[in-house]
Formats: structure tokens, C-alpha cells, sequence
């Protein structure tokens, strides 16, 4: 019983992070989203931090040639296919309902399944369920721009509240009813 209580106080919260974002942002899809990711980026100074985050925006846009099944350094094949990140997480990450990434850094650490889950435990996530491919070492640097990454693209959002938009579109399910035949010829 302790258990179903916990879990009910966990849905609970989330739903009202989800509320408290979307009335921190106005009820906008795109409050909190950069506007212009190319002007802020050029606008931060010249350092390893700057190095990090455009090394990060990088490898979201470049997946397979940095470190893709087809890296240009065979040892940082990481990834199992040439998937890029923005295959899921269009345009950089920064499309409200495509898997975006402005709001990430700031709901991580979360509790799944009475577990501590990590940024870097997402991102592994998804190297290995996404691309395929095997975790980035959590001390690489190619895991800490990818963190960098997605603290700049999420800098404006609210600790702990996923932005309107966040996720993905929901998909209405279709209105025939499932039928082997017609999947045959769909197939075919």
C-alpha cells in the first residue's frame, strides 16, 4: 500500500510541474525555447565553457561522423547506426512537441520506477536504445558537452518543470479496425 501511495504522489507531482510550467510560460509552446540559438551562441565569450557547449551542439547535429557507427576516429564509434541526436530531437533540440531539450538539464536528477535516474543516464539512454550503440564514459568529453549542450539550450527554464511543448505530439490512433490482409497489401 506504501508503495501505491508513493507512486501516487509522484504522478501528482509531475502533473503539477507540468501545470506550474505552463503557467510560468504563459501557456506558450516556445516561452523558454531560444529564438535565435545561432545569435546566443555566438554572443558567449571565448573559453572551454563556450568550447564545450559548441562541441555539445555538435554532436547533436553531427551524431554519426564524431561519434556514430561511421566516426571519423574508429575509437569513438560509440553509436551502433548513423543516427544523428536531432533524428529524434529536431532542429538541435529545440522543437517544441520533436523531443526537445530545453527544459532536460533542469528535471534531472528525476525518480523513475523509485530509481534515481541522471542526465548521464538518460543520455546513455538513448546511445544505447536510439543509436544502437554502446554509453559514452560519464567522464568523456563528449558526455560533458552534451551536458553543456543541454544546460545553454535550457538555461531559462524553470528548476524542475518540463516546458510546454516538451515531449512529443500525441498520435490519434487510427479509426480501422487492425486487419492482417490490409497489412499485407500495405507491405506488399
Amino acid at each position: 500500500m506504501r508503495t501505491v501511495a508513493w507512486e501516487l504522489c509522484i504522478a501528482l507531482a509531475a502533473v503539477v510541474g507540468v501545470g506550474a510550467g505552463y503557467l510560468v510560460s504563459e501557456g506558450s509552446t516556445t516561452a523558454g525555447y531560444p529564438s535565435n540559438l545561432a545569435k546566443d551562441l555566438a554572443e558567449l565569450k571565448p573559453g572551454p565553457e563556450t568550447d564545450l557547449i559548441l562541441y555539445g551542439k555538435r554532436l547533436v547535429v553531427n551524431t554519426p561522423r564524431l561519434i556514430g557507427k561511421a566516426a571519423q576516429n574508429p575509437a569513438m564509434a560509440y553509436g551502433g547506426n548513423n543516427l544523428s541526436c536531432q533524428s529524434c530531437h529536431l532542429n538541435g533540440g529545440l522543437k517544441p512537441f520533436a523531443a526537445p531539450f530545453v527544459s532536460t538539464a533542469a528535471t534531472f536528477p528525476m525518480l523513475v520506477d523509485n530509481k534515481v535516474v541522471t542526465l548521464p543516464d538518460r543520455i546513455n539512454s538513448c546511445m544505447r536504445l536510439g543509436l544502437n550503440g554502446k554509453p559514452l564514459p560519464e567522464d568523456s568529453r563528449e558526455m560533458t558537452a552534451l551536458i553543456a549542450y543541454l544546460k545553454f539550450v535550457g538555461k531559462d527554464s524553470p528548476p524542475g518543470v518540463r516546458l510546454p511543448g516538451s515531449g512529443l505530439m500525441p498520435i490519434a490512433l487510427p479509426g480501422d479496425v487492425p486487419s492482417a490482409r490490409r497489412g499485407e497489401t500495405v507491405y506488399t
